[in-house]
């Protein structure tokens, strides 16, 4: 068990001054756009980067749970989106179902930002060819998707119900959600 981090009043305050401020743009960044999963994104992100800089990251998972309505696996998810999307300024040509599944691949996010640029729109077919694409470039030489330690993963169908809608609840399955993009 880890010891327990003892702040300094002052501290304690500020620190709950901040998370009071990630909450409140948490829950007004759940909106059904790009917009507010980028919002989401950035308050969890600084809610995860305050509590560190306190020491006190363990305690991340538990502000999640009491403040955001979804799971901490969600919130690596917005960070994710943040991470590899946050300047990218041509959101509107990605496809429902396509951002968080691409947020979680560097290398695939990096290519789609890339077509987006020159005006492709990404889809969620393309999606899954950037992501199989930089799966296999990771993959060690002399293994397939065939070997016995092979990676499963759920195709992005079009017609997916949205689980990013304003006051929904995180999909614990592990499922993969984005949208808002119209």
């Amino acid at each position: 068990m880890a010891d327990e981090i003892i702040l300094s009043k002052a501290d304690e305050k500020a620190l709950a001054k901040s998370l009071a401020q990630f909450s409140a743009d948490v829950k007004t960044g759940k909106l059904n756009t790009i917009d507010g999963m980028m919002k989401i994104g950035v308050a969890v992100r600084g809610a995860r980067d305050a509590l560190a800089k306190k020491g006190c990251e363990g305690r991340f998972s538990q502000w999640v749970e009491a403040e955001c309505e979804f799971s901490r696996q969600q919130a690596y998810r917005y960070i994710a989106l943040v991470d590899n999307f946050e300047n990218c300024n041509t959101m509107l040509r990605f496809q429902e179902g396509t951002v968080f599944r691409l947020a979680q691949s560097g290398p695939a996010a990096t290519e789609a930002k890339e077509l987006a640029r020159a005006g492709t729109t990404i889809t969620p077919e393309l999606a899954n060819e950037l992501l199989d694409k930089h799966r296999r470039k990771a993959q060690p030489e002399g293994t397939d998707d065939e070997s016995d330690n092979h990676v499963v993963r759920r195709q992005v169908a079009d017609d997916e119900p949205r689980e990013d809608r304003a006051g929904a609840e995180d999909d614990s399955d592990g499922s993969d959600v984005a949208g808002g993009v119209e």
